[in-house]
């Protein structure tokens, strides 16, 4: 699969772009720099200039990504997640920009405490070039052109591995979206208000696990 990728592009900034443009800073940029580096296990450089002229990439691109998760099947009835519970991901991506996206993709390599689900994969907008084929521990999407205030959404499941009985774990999930004209950006928890790129995580639990419920005046509960 051929997914060539430029890095970021060069807008001159007109007055309706300044405002925008302001927000991105060296020290927010350095910290996704990093991350996306950590993701794609090779070095990744964007930065900006002090002139009228503005690089607009990773973190300049008014692109955005968001990854929820949310229980889809508990097999066990336990309203927790635990072994065999399926968890279905939401990834939406929205063009909040004055250019359109062009060659568009999403991937998203599935955690080692999960399976993806045979054809659970689906997407709104272009078609899934991994990840409805049996074994497939991973995704991508090939969303082609997101047009200016287009949203597109891609879905999947997967099932929870056996946990350790008495075991907590965390079960992590970030996609990424990379453009050939705006660069790349790593998906954000929307349920998380730290920073711009959280990585989605749902505990899920060994059976029995004695868990402190504080939605119940902190009684122990078993999970």
């Amino acid at each position: 699969m051929q997914n060539s990728i430029a890095v970021s592009m060069t807008l001159q900034a007109s007055d309706s772009l300044n405002q925008k443009l302001s927000n991105v800073t060296s020290s927010n940029i350095q910290s996704q720099n990093q991350a996306i580096s950590e993701y794609l296990g090779k070095e990744y450089n964007y930065s900006i200039s002090d002139n009228n002229s503005n690089t607009l990439g990773a973190s300049g691109s008014f692109l955005s990504i968001t990854n929820s998760v949310s229980m889809g099947f508990d097999a066990d009835l336990s309203n927790s997640v635990t072994s065999g519970d399926i968890l279905i991901y939401d990834i939406f991506t929205r063009n909040q920009d004055v250019i359109n996206a062009s060659g568009a993709f999403i991937d998203d390599v599935i955690a080692g405490n999960s399976q993806l689900v045979n054809g659970s994969v689906t997407t709104t907008q272009g078609f899934v070039s991994i990840g409805n084929e049996s074994g497939d521990s991973m995704i991508s999407i090939d969303l082609g052109e997101i047009v200016v205030f287009d949203t597109v959404l891609v879905s999947f499941a997967v099932e929870v591995n056996p946990i350790v009985d008495g075991q907590i774990i965390d079960i992590s999930n970030q996609a990424l979206l990379s453009t050939s004209n705006l660069g790349y950006m790593l998906s954000d928890d929307p349920s998380v208000f730290i920073e711009a790129a959280d990585v989605t995580v749902i505990k899920a639990y060994g059976n029995p696990v004695t868990v402190y419920n504080e939605a119940n005046d902190g009684e122990l509960q078993q999970h």
